[in-house]
């Protein structure tokens, strides 16, 4: 973890643009699928998980600190975690280490199917699209036979009785977060649970894999239909993240930003595949190379594009501030609509700082792309806004300084020395 950590003292990154990338560049370990699978390797009861591919990445550190909190012994050196079985001792992950990510929730869950009760902050994370409830997080548990109340700012769970109780859940929405909390309280719930509606991204399958790896038993992978039936104990396992879908789209914005080519490894097509689809409509030339990596080569013009982002099978809502910093380098309008988040617009002001061309109705984004970016100072209030200014940074004239950078941090660790690699004028102040 050492490159993220010498540049915690770092208020920003300045970037000169123009600089077309060029090179081979590696994909880390993806961020959504490495925090579940932590909160899930404390579910085991016997032997060590050992995580391959692990990120560098201040939302890892955040986990492991919560792990440390309720006794969970684990060793993080470079891209390895280890997490032992078997010795959750506190029930209690205060505010302080709740806060800095979304995905502390994900412990309400261990805690409740381990100890019967949990005492959790509510869960902190990127401020986007307006208010996150955990609602659909509570719905779930509930199906579990958990009570649930909220005093103060903590959540507040007992379970009836240990085991859990297996159930029927029907989302009202494929709700990522809610999905890991459901298969991470069935797995070990008496009886079948049975998941309707359940979300399908790929960082889900990857943590159903490790689950029956460990001994779980689910069936449904790759449906939005999970059937459960719960084990009396897990054991720890050896894994490796896949590869993070979303900074591979962050490489290849940047690459089609600068008219650059190259290729991007750990680029997987089932996981990208709404993406490749819309690269390629806008004039992309795009091959893959074997069954994890991707040839980008130099375009003329891009076209503009009409896209919806949503939940996986759909373009990941995650990649909209990218599209939209992409969609200032096509010309002509291009809309986007974000039918996940109703106001995920932190990077659009600071677009316009830049000189885009960019009105908001409702929903979509509407941008009129062609004209050349220029450098100016601004600031990412998320972590996908961040990178969409850096990418905005590297096609605009001059020079750009982008401030935020807790928010990169915490699902980028080695953004700026991949771009470095790639011939970027690039680097921290």
């Amino acid at each position: 973890m050492k490159s993220q950590l010498e540049n915690q003292t770092k208020t920003k990154i300045k970037v000169n643009g123009r600089f077309p990338l060029q090179g081979t560049v590696d994909v880390d370990g993806a961020k959504n699928a490495v925090l579940p699978l932590i909160a899930a390797a404390c579910l085991a009861t016997d032997g060590v998980t050992t995580l391959e591919n692990v990120p560098a990445i201040s939302d890892v550190h955040a986990m492991t600190s919560i792990m440390d909190k309720i006794g969970v012994l684990n060793n993080l050196e470079n891209t390895i975690l280890r997490i032992e079985s078997n010795t959750i001792k506190s029930e209690h992950i205060p505010q302080h280490l709740a806060a800095p990510l979304r995905q502390s929730i994900l412990f309400l869950g261990v805690l409740v199917t381990t100890l019967g009760e949990a005492k959790v902050a509510l869960p902190g994370g990127d401020k986007i699209g307006g208010n996150r409830p955990i609602d659909f997080h509570i719905d779930a548990l509930n199906a579990f036979g958990v009570d649930i109340s909220i005093d103060d700012g903590v959540i507040y769970a007992k379970a009836k009785k240990l085991p859990l109780t297996g159930g029927r859940i029907t989302f009202r929405y494929p709700s990522f977060g809610a999905t890991i909390t459901a298969l991470i309280s069935a797995t070990l719930a008496e009886g079948v649970t049975v998941i309707e509606n359940a979300a399908m991204e790929p960082e889900i399958f990857d943590l159903i894999n490790m689950l029956n790896k460990m001994g779980a038993k689910i069936n449904g992978s790759g449906t939005n239909r999970l059937t459960v039936e719960g084990v009396q104990k897990l054991i720890g396992v050896m894994h490796k993240v896949i590869p993070d879908r979303i900074e591979a789209g962050t490489l290849l914005t940047a690459m089609a930003m600068t008219n650059g080519s190259g290729t991007i490894k750990g680029f997987i097509p089932g996981h990208n595949q709404p993406l490749l689809n819309l690269c390629r409509n806008i004039g992309l030339e795009l091959s893959m190379i074997g069954n994890d990596s991707i040839c980008i080569k130099k375009t003329d013009a891009l076209l503009p594009f009409n896209v919806t982002t949503g939940s996986f099978p759909s373009v990941s809502s995650d990649l909209q501030p990218l599209l939209t910093s992409m969609a200032t380098q096509c010309k002509g309008e291009s809309i986007i609509t974000d039918s996940v988040y109703n106001d995920r617009f932190n990077h659009i002001p600071e677009l316009l700082r830049m000189g885009a061309n960019i009105q908001v109705k409702g929903r979509s984004i509407h941008i009129l792309g062609g004209e050349i970016l220029k450098g100016s100072t601004v600031t990412g209030k998320d972590l996908r806004a961040t990178s969409s200014l850096i990418c905005a940074g590297l096609a605009a004239t001059g020079s750009t300084f982008v401030y935020g950078l807790e928010h990169l941090h915490r699902g980028h660790g080695n953004l700026v020395k991949k771009l470095l690699s790639l011939g970027a004028s690039i680097r921290y102040e």
